[in-house]
Formats: structure tokens, sequence, C-alpha cells
């Protein structure tokens, strides 16, 4: 079993009454009663008839064996189970059997509960071999709902995305969001109470990032280059390695007043961080989605950028006369190749495809030199993000025109910003 045994008593409640259920031999019993339970064991037979009698549970421990224990009357145990569970409170157990029969189990119990609760919070399942161990929280919308503390909140939420590599941040930063603090106010007050629309919010987004929706569109918010961007569903999400393209033009042109032009802007984390720390400098941007654009004027607005950054809804450079003499063109344009579309990553999936796909991943690329050098000034240059090994097939697609000015290589030792000059 991997999770600890001080996290399991952390998820108990203080006092209360823990009913153990089946042939329980827990080692454990004394730490229990000193979590201030009182402890009771009971066979199945006998639990029908106390439940009958409505008892009130705070935990349940269950030791359900296929040798001991058939399948028949497994729905009415469950919904005894359920009947005399306090909202808000713990159950937990052992079920041994073969995996059809720990299958079983785990379906009846979470059928009864959408049955009669919408379904069973904070579902955590481990096996090995026949034997499945499992923690689960009862439904918690009652007024007399044990509450949950935060420092137990960020326990659950640990369990519920135990499959993510940085599973104990991310419940931080969900718990954070849920109840609109930050870290320090976080682990401050570890014993303050949930109250009941806020453990709902948490789940929410717990079940959320289960299914492996990217957390940024949870929260609604990402950090770029020390920066904070609104994002959402309609926009990609920055990344780190974006930030080399922003950190070059700083790098390169310092105190340069210079008008730029971002193309395929999205959430606008390209040209509004280069605005903010560059203050001699304006942009332009463009993007073809209407809801993206929505969402970088946002940002130009929270930053207080909004005088230095001229935004245009269209396709690349539809919206912008011909010629015009801009010094840089920046875009971090689609350049995953359908066929590569369905190797990416969950999270990826629920990012826009049209700001993802692009044919065989070369097409913007194509289009973006071909018609780029009618909107920069002699001497211009133009900076693009691409992905894993495209660098030399962009260079194919570049007309005469165009000098390979620079390729800068990410934190992976891939080539990731490419920068070109025109010399017309």
């Amino acid at each position: 079993m991997s999770i600890s045994l001080h996290k399991i008593l952390s998820l108990l409640p203080s006092q209360g009454k823990m009913v153990f259920l089946g042939e329980c031999l827990d080692e454990n019993i004394s730490l229990y009663k000193q979590r201030g339970l009182q402890t009771q064991f009971l066979d199945f037979k006998e639990f029908l008839y106390f439940a009958d009698n409505s008892i009130s549970v705070e935990v349940f421990s269950i030791q359900m064996t296929e040798q001991e224990n058939s399948l028949e009357n497994l729905d009415i145990l469950i919904q005894k189970i359920f009947q005399s569970g306090l909202p808000g409170g713990l159950l937990m157990g052992k079920v041994q059997g073969s995996p059809e029969y720990c299958k079983e189990f785990f379906l009846s119990l979470e059928s009864y509960s959408k049955k009669r609760e919408g379904r069973l919070n904070y579902f955590y399942r481990e096996s090995e071999d026949n034997l499945s161990f499992f923690l689960a929280r009862f439904p918690s919308k009652s007024k007399k709902s044990i509450p949950l503390s935060i420092n137990q909140a960020l326990i659950w939420g640990e369990l519920i995305l135990e499959k993510l590599e940085d599973k104990r941040l991310e419940s931080e930063l969900l718990l954070e969001y849920t109840l609109k603090t930050d870290k320090t106010s976080l682990f401050c007050h570890r014993e303050r109470l949930l109250s009941k629309d806020e453990e709902s919010k948490f789940l929410d987004a717990l079940k959320k990032r289960e299914e492996r929706y990217p957390l940024s569109y949870i929260t609604e918010h990402r950090g770029f280059m020390g920066l904070d961007f609104f994002v959402s569903p309609s926009v990609l999400i920055p990344r780190p390695e974006t930030e080399l393209l922003v950190e070059y033009l700083m790098e390169n042109f310092p105190e340069k007043s210079f008008h730029g032009l971002d193309i395929c802007t999205g959430s606008g984390c390209i040209p509004l961080s280069i605005l903010h720390h560059m203050p001699l400098a304006t942009f332009s941007g463009s993007d073809i989605s209407p809801e993206a654009c929505e969402v970088a004027a946002k940002n130009a607005a929270q930053l207080g950028l909004q005088s230095r950054f001229h935004l245009f809804q269209g396709d690349l450079f539809a919206p912008f006369p011909k010629p015009s003499h801009f010094d840089f063109i920046t875009s971090n344009p689609p350049y995953i190749s359908q066929e590569s579309y369905s190797q990416l990553m969950p999270e990826v999936k629920f990012e826009p495809s049209l700001a993802l796909i692009a044919g065989d991943g070369l097409d913007f690329y194509r289009r973006i030199l071909d018609e780029s050098h009618h909107y920069l000034a002699p001497g211009g240059f133009l900076l693009m993000e691409m992905g894993q090994g495209q660098r030399v097939s962009i260079e194919k697609c570049a007309p005469q025109h165009w000098t390979t000015q620079d390729v800068i290589v990410d934190y992976g030792g891939i080539d990731r910003i490419i920068v070109f000059r025109y010399s017309p």
C-alpha cells in the first residue's frame, strides 16, 4: 500500500464512531482511538441489523473477501453503508478476491453513490494481485457534513492526482485557486475548514485535472516572463521555451525604439512581454480567432499596455497594408503535423487545434516566409518558434532574400527559435 498511515490518520475526523466491518484485524486500532474515535467491530449480519436502527458512523473500515461475502447482497450492504455513513465521513477498506469480484464491488459502490448523491467524493483506489485497497469520502452536501481541513484537502488532492508527476504541487495550486489565496496563507492555516461550496469547487477542479484538463485552463492563469497572463481554451498555454524569443530581443536590442508585429498572437504573451520589458517599443498583433483576440485584449488591459499594443483580427498579414515597415515580426505559428498530433500529451488535446495543427507542420512557415518581407523594413528581423527537427526544412522554405541570423536552442537541447534577417 503506497499511501502512508500518517496520511490515513490525517484524513480521519478527530472524534466520532469508527465501525469495522468483516474480519478487520487492524494493528492500528490504538492509533485510531488516540485520534478520538470510538471503535466497534461488527460482522455483516450484525451491521445490517444495527443499520436498520439508524446508527451514525463517521468512519467505516471494510474487509470484503470473495470467499466469505458473495455478491448477491452487495447492493443492500452498500445501501446500508451509505445510509449509516455521515456526510463527509471516511469509507476505507480492502477487497480481496478475483479481479472480477473486486471490479463488481467498486462498480456497485460508485453506482449507488451516483444514484443517491451524484458521485462518491474523493475516491482513491490501488490494487495489487487479488487485493484492492480503497479510500473514499462520503458525499458532503448535507448541512451536517463533516468539514474538510486545508491539510486534508491537500492529501485528497495528491491521492486523486496520483498519476501526475507534480501531484503535490498541482494540488496546492488548485486549492490556492479555490480559496483565492497564496501558498504562504495556505500553509499558515492548515487546520482551517473549507466551506461546502469551497470543497465542491475544489473537487470539481481535481476531477477536471484528473481527466488531464490543463491546470492553466482551470485556474485561468499562466506565468510568462514574470507576468501573469489570463488564458482560456481559446488560446495556447504559454510555454517556457517561448520565453527564449522574448529574451533574445531584450538581449540583442536593448533600449531600442521599434515597432514590431506579432502574428498568431494568441494570448498576446510574446508582444506584451516585450512591451513590458522594453518601454520604448510598440507592437501590433493579429490572430484569426476572434476569441483569441478577446483574450489578448484582456491581457493588454490587465498589464496596462493597451496604448502600445494594436490588435487586429484576421489571417496572418491580412489586416495590414502592403507594404508596411515593421522592424520585427515575431510568431509562434501552428507547427504540429496532422500525423504527429495524435502522439501529443493528453493535455495538449484540450488546446485549440487551430493554433496547433499545420498540415505537414510547415504550412505556416511557407506562408510567413513568402509574405512577411512585404511587411518588414529592409534589414528587419523575423523571429519564429519551431518544432523539434524542423530547422533544416524551414530554411529550405526560405526565399533568397532571407538570411539565417541565429538559432536559439532550448533547455532540452532542441533548436527552438529561428531568427531570419531580411536582405532585399
